[in-house]
């Protein structure tokens, strides 16, 4: 364990217990017998964890609920491997995605993989906390780093299936320009334009009106067609200027811009300050303060809490001879129960990654998503490429959802939406905040419709941020949670090639709305959720918040076919840190990535392949476990479809269907929630 997070075992520890026991004594053996006997959920991870004692073993398998958290998963080929979190980047795909095309890839020490597996191991606990109670089943949750991995190369995986090879982009978007971080007078800004309109805001800014009508520009396709010469439109203006002063700028314009903050600048942002997303803690064994992550989750009536002290001992004399008041003996099957969350209605009103990414795993353990669209369709159905006009990308990240069409300009549509959220149990949406409110639908209206619903809003900053009013992407949210300022090359500032801030924003929603139901489940009372997408990416590089962060020294290794990642080689003297070891070059010059990766590997150095989107796609280990599956759409349409990363028995996520043409099951949805003779009758406000 020393060689992961064992440096970080302060932070991690922070507002927990901590007991060191020794498996090899046989008191010891009894203490920890006791704390299982207690437990109501144990996690564990299985390919990491130290030879158990039989006894021991025994009673974990008898536990209520186990979540087990592994690089690989307990099936496949590659189950039981060792991987940390920089090897299952390279393995997994994740670090051919970022960095330039023309340059190698790139790994950030940023611990993406454990991360991200750790939100999806909550939601699984979450979930299995449910099962349990409804069943009285015993409930077992798995979560691999590599499922979690692969689940978020949504944005690339497409390309794969055209028959193509996904490239890494640098910090340019596959479908929308321009989108890149460009030099500033005092430093890098980061700017997203996502629409025809929003190409026009810039060039309004900039001066340069006539670049709407040159016919390069005029459409999106033609500048993602000439994205060097629309960058060279815009530079010399950007370059000229602050990087405040081009904020102001394109914020008044409603373009998503931000700097590149640095951690320091995370950590005095004033709305991170603000929301209290860091706070401060006493490390008893240090006697020093440690920053921590804070309240992650905002809302009412409930809300996160925030660690008030650092990881304290517990005295094991206080554990002995006492015996579990928990549920007792627990049933090895359920007849009753079907999926998780049968019965579960869920409204999403999302685009591209956030509330789509929650509300198919919602639906995917079993309840019923309703997808509401504008006429002309979410965001991303406009995403290149298709099949039969229909967007891969859209409808990887909005399996098992139906769709209905609501104008909410129109009095019908606000009556149509307003009796939905009367027979839902969830809604969830990624809205700027204030849009749903000037149709009169902001939180406190909703609650006043259905005052048991749980309703979930992601946004950049969250909904009572000094900056809720700024528009955000997730190349910009990366930018100011100091993602792309531990992700450099030769000092210049790279996204994780995966879109890393929308996806937390969708796992932390997940965990947020099963937490919600279970909150109704005991109080009757439904909640209302505000997530902060720049808080929770900032969560991800709290390693480097105080002066025991560490970076990794891994290193690439240039093969016949590719690139290896070394974790433990030297770095020689003067080196680039995360460029090509000269000298283990040399010695593999003409070799494969597999056979560097076997020779290294027999002579004790860790490392790993660095694959493509392609090859993991296609890997055994993804077929083994059936990662992708292949599901239709209402008109029988087969697509490539994402397993949920959430192993959960005896209730498994089960991918069922592919989202259809918009609009389309609007009768279907009317007849199922029994609003066909109600729904579009006027209510009161």
């Amino acid at each position: 364990m020393r060689e992961s997070k064992w440096p970080h075992r302060a932070l991690l520890g922070a507002g927990k217990r901590g007991l060191v026991v020794d498996l090899q004594v046989a008191e010891d053996v009894e203490v920890f017998r006791c704390l299982l006997q207690r437990a109501d959920v144990v996690l564990t991870s299985s390919d990491w964890r130290p030879h158990i004692p039989p006894q021991v073993q025994s009673l974990i398998e008898a536990a209520a609920i186990v979540c087990d958290v592994s690089a690989f998963g307990t099936s496949g080929p590659l189950s039981g491997e060792r991987y940390t979190d920089s090897m299952m980047q390279a393995f997994a795909g994740l670090m051919d995605t970022t960095g330039m095309p023309d340059q190698e890839p790139m790994p950030t020490s940023i611990p993406i993989t454990e991360c991200t597996a750790a939100v999806f191991a909550a939601a699984g606990v979450l979930a299995a906390v449910r099962g349990g109670r409804a069943s009285g089943a015993a409930q077992r949750v798995e979560v691999a780093m590599f499922d979690t991995a692969l689940t978020m190369l949504s944005t690339f995986l497409p390309k794969h299936f055209t028959g193509e090879s996904p490239q890494r982009m640098g910090n340019r978007h596959p479908s929308m320009s321009p989108w890149n971080a460009y030099h500033a007078r005092d430093g890098w800004l980061l700017l997203c334009s996502a629409s025809d309109d929003m190409w026009g805001r810039v060039c309004e800014v900039i001066g340069r009106p006539e670049l709407k009508r040159d016919p390069r520009f005029s459409s999106m396709g033609g500048r993602v067609e000439h994205a060097d010469k629309a960058d060279a439109a815009i530079e010399p203006w950007i370059a000229s200027h602050t990087v405040g002063q081009c904020l102001k700028a394109f914020n008044a314009a409603s373009v998503p811009s931000g700097p590149v903050y640095t951690i320091a600048e995370v950590l005095s942002d004033r709305s991170i300050r603000a929301r209290g997303a860091v706070c401060s803690v006493r490390d008893p064994q240090s006697g020093k303060d440690l920053l921590v992550p804070g309240r992650l989750v905002h809302g009412f009536p409930a809300q996160g809490r925030a660690p008030i002290e650092g990881l304290a001992s517990v005295r094991d004399s206080s554990l002995r001879g006492k015996r579990s008041k928990g549920c007792g003996p627990v049933a090895t099957t359920s007849p009753h129960l079907e999926s998780v969350l049968a019965g579960v209605r869920v409204l999403e009103m999302g685009n591209y990654t956030t509330a789509p990414l929650a509300a198919r795993n919602l639906g995917a353990f079993g309840a019923y998503v309703v997808k509401i669209e504008p006429q002309s369709g979410e965001l991303s159905r406009a995403s290149p490429p298709y099949s039969d006009g229909q967007s891969y990308f859209c409808t990887l990240s909005n399996s098992d959802k139906r769709s209905v069409a609501i104008d909410l300009r129109a009095g019908e549509g606000q009556t149509l939406f307003r009796n939905l959220l009367s027979r839902a149990d969830v809604f969830v949406e990624n809205m700027k905040p204030g849009v749903l409110e000037r149709f009169g639908f902001g939180p406190q209206q909703i609650a006043s419709i259905n005052p048991r619903l749980v309703y979930c809003s992601v946004s950049g900053y969250g909904a009572n941020s000094p900056l809720a009013d700024r528009p955000a992407m997730d190349t910009t949210i990366q930018g100011m949670a100091g993602i792309m300022d531990l992700t450099r090359r030769r000092g210049v500032p790279f996204k994780v090639g995966v879109s890393i801030s929308d996806i937390l924003g969708g796992q932390f929603a997940l965990v947020a709305v099963l937490a919600g139901l279970e909150y109704r489940s005991r109080t009757g009372t439904g909640q209302f959720i505000d997530l902060s997408m720049q808080e929770l990416s900032a969560w991800l590089t709290q390693f480097q918040w105080n002066e025991s962060a560490e970076t990794a020294a891994g290193r690439l290794l240039r093969c016949r076919d590719g690139y290896v990642y070394v974790v433990s080689a030297p770095a020689a003297r003067g080196a680039d840190e995360t460029g090509p070891h000269p000298e283990l070059e040399e010695r593999h010059a003409g070799m494969t990535k597999a056979e560097v990766a076997a020779d290294l590997t027999a002579r004790g150095i860790r490392c790993a392949p660095v694959n493509s989107v392609s090859e993991v796609a296609s890997h055994a280990h993804t077929r083994a476990r059936d990662l992708i599956v292949r599901k239709p759409s209402s008109n029988g349409k087969v697509w490539p479809l994402l397993a949920s990363p959430i192993r959960l028995s005896p209730f498994p996520a089960v991918v069922r269907r592919a989202l259809g043409a918009v609009g389309e099951d609007l009768q279907e949805v009317l007849r199922d929630w029994e609003l066909q003779a109600t729904a579009l009758e006027a209510t009161p406000r």
